[in-house]
This record gives C-alpha cells, sequence and structure tokens, in this order.
C-alpha cells in the first residue's frame, strides 16, 4: 500500500468511528416507538431505586434497620 492509501484509509475508519458515535449520542438512549415521556418516567424511576439502595446501605451502616422482635429470629 502506499502512504496515502493508508492515509486515505484511516480518514475513513475515523469518519466512520465519529459517525457511529454521533449516531448513539443523537438517539438519546432510547429504544424505537419510545417518547421523551416514557424516557422520563424511565429515568425518574431508575433515580427512585438508586435512592432507596443508597437509603438502605446508610441505614445498614448506621444499624437504623433493626428487626422487629415480631419476626422469628431476633438478631440482638
Amino acid at each position: 500500500m502506499k502512504k496515502s492509501d493508508k492515509k486515505d484509509l484511516s480518514r475513513l475508519i475515523s469518519c466512520l468511528c465519529i459517525m457511529i458515535v454521533v449516531t448513539v449520542f443523537m438517539s438519546g438512549c432510547a429504544a424505537p416507538g419510545e417518547s421523551r415521556a416514557e424516557i422520563r418516567q424511565r429515568h425518574i424511576g431508575i433515580l427512585n431505586v438508586q435512592k432507596q439502595q443508597i437509603q438502605n446501605d446508610w441505614d445498614a451502616l448506621l444499624l437504623l434497620n433493626k428487626s422487629s422482635r415480631l419476626s422469628d429470629m431476633y438478631v440482638r
């Protein structure tokens, strides 16, 4: 291969990579047929689950989630 051929191939690969990245970012992580409201609702749900998990972790760390005496196995 000549130097110019290698340079052209490099440019072609670079352009294809840029096109793929732009296409992925333009899609907005949406499934086909999904509206903006549905995407927003899904993201809000994910954030709520993450917030609950963080709260549960802090409760476990600070021992705020002690079991009640109503359970069969009482943990001191």
